[in-house]
């Protein structure tokens, strides 16, 4: 297969994956939509209840008010009245009444309280949820145009750098726990040859290691056991990009010193 063929393979793949990140993305915009759209019906829902509860609480207060007044107005009628027993037995059993009333007002109150920073605390809840919505919506809008962006950018490296990854062939029994990566666009007078290595880890080490370059020995032993210790140290997230820039710029340095020494380049094995 030529670099062409890869060329159009990639251009495909980054075609389909871009058109199923939309489809994922669009998924993704209708539920934070529809969950967004929920939670603010809750939070007017408890707003209202708790406007509700207000107007309730205010009631209640107005009926302590007024029965605090009449409580007053009774005691001060029991103090006129002192010459008379019986109009006092009448204002005590309506005090007594008048307490007991004011009792129960006064522990509604505090209910109604109660339930209205309960409903209050919802309605915050559910207007965080709201905005959480909102943010997942937001951030998987960057991600899948980050994505595509990548992908595109992808495209344009292996355009510019010719690089393809293929399974081993080495015939080792750990050839499945291998990758091959072949490099074209190096040499100026032949930019479809191929230059190849393969990268693989130790079993004893768990280390990777770098072998079975083609063209045979056009990079130094030295110079891959160099790469594979720099390889290592790597963060995991920056190793393969590393290992990528690193073997290009050995295959095209060795290159180089054979042209200067006019030396040919051996033939692959």
């Amino acid at each position: 297969m030529g670099a062409t063929d890869h060329t159009k393979d990639l251009a495909d793949l980054t075609s389909e994956l871009a058109s199923k990140l939309t489809e994922r993305r669009e998924l993704w915009n209708k539920w934070a939509e529809s969950d967004k759209q929920k939670c603010e019906e809750m939070c007017h829902a408890h707003q209202s209840t708790v406007r509700q509860y207000q107007g309730n609480i205010d009631s209640t207060a107005q009926e302590i008010l007024a029965l605090q007044l009449q409580t007053d107005l009774n005691v001060s009628s029991k103090s006129h009245s002192e010459g008379s027993q019986s109009p006092g037995i009448v204002n005590e059993n309506t005090n007594s009444h008048l307490e007991n009333k004011l009792n129960e007002l006064k522990e509604t109150l505090v209910e109604q309280q109660d339930q209205k920073k309960a409903l209050e605390v919802q309605a915050l809840h559910e207007k965080e949820r709201a905005k959480e919505s909102r943010d997942i919506r937001n951030q998987v809008q960057e991600s899948a145009i980050a994505t595509i962006y990548h992908l595109s950018k992808a495209k344009e490296q292996y355009d510019w750098l010719g690089l393809e990854y293929e399974k081993s062939t080495s015939g080792s029994e750990h050839q499945g726990d291998e990758v091959r990566c072949v490099f074209t666009q190096i040499d100026s007078s032949n930019p479809e040859l191929p230059f190849s290595c393969t990268l693989g880890v130790n079993d004893q080490t768990d280390l990777f290691e770098v072998q079975d370059c083609q063209p045979p020995n056009i990079v130094p032993d030295e110079r891959l056991r160099e790469i594979a210790t720099e390889l290592n140290a790597q963060d995991p997230v920056f190793a393969l990009n590393y290992f990528v820039r690193s073997m290009r710029r050995a295959f095209q340095t060795e290159l180089d010193n054979l042209a200067q020494t006019q030396t040919p380049i051996r033939n692959h094995s």
